[in-house]
């Protein structure tokens, strides 16, 4: 046997293998430590980035549908009508939330290619409103919601309430 271990006494065999024990147990001991902090970064990163970016993506859809729909809700009206005022003012309101959630989105630590994603979702939004705007103002909308109706065979929409 190693010059350490023996000869010995029995109590000092008795310490030295426990100590040895305790050293080994003390290996797994911290490396399962080293385990359990590597997964809990991993699952505050998840619940940081993963879960508001879903939630902040979720809504950004869910506004630009509801801002398409008021586009559509505006052709429908006629000039005048009570409610188009309330859908112009509801377009600008998601308009502006959308630039909000864009910002927020943009604060989370994002990678690289879901930056660029963004700026390019931006740069499109930003496209679809300048082509789209030429039509939602009180001069051009009606006459092509008119022809539009009349390309799909409907009657065109009466002027006034």
């Amino acid at each position: 046997m190693h010059p350490w271990f023996w000869p010995a006494t029995l109590a000092k065999a008795h310490r030295r293998s426990l100590g040895l024990i305790v050293g080994l147990m003390l290996l797994p001991t911290a490396l399962s430590s080293w385990q359990l902090w590597s997964a809990a970064t991993k699952i505050d990163h998840i619940a940081r980035v993963s879960a508001s970016g879903t939630r902040i993506i979720g809504q950004i859809d869910g506004l630009t549908k509801q801002y398409r729909a008021d586009q559509w809700t505006y052709l429908v009206l006629g000039p005048g009508h009570p409610q188009r005022q309330e859908t112009v003012d509801s377009m600008a309101r998601i308009d502006a939330d959308l630039r909000e959630l864009f910002a927020s989105y943009r604060e989370l630590p994002l990678r690289t290619e879901n930056r660029e994603s963004l700026a390019k979702y931006e740069q499109d939004w930003n496209e679809y409103l300048r082509a789209t705007s030429a039509t939602f103002d009180l001069t051009h909308g009606r006459p092509m919601w008119d022809t539009l109706k009349a390309d799909r065979g409907a009657e065109p929409a009466r002027m006034g309430p």
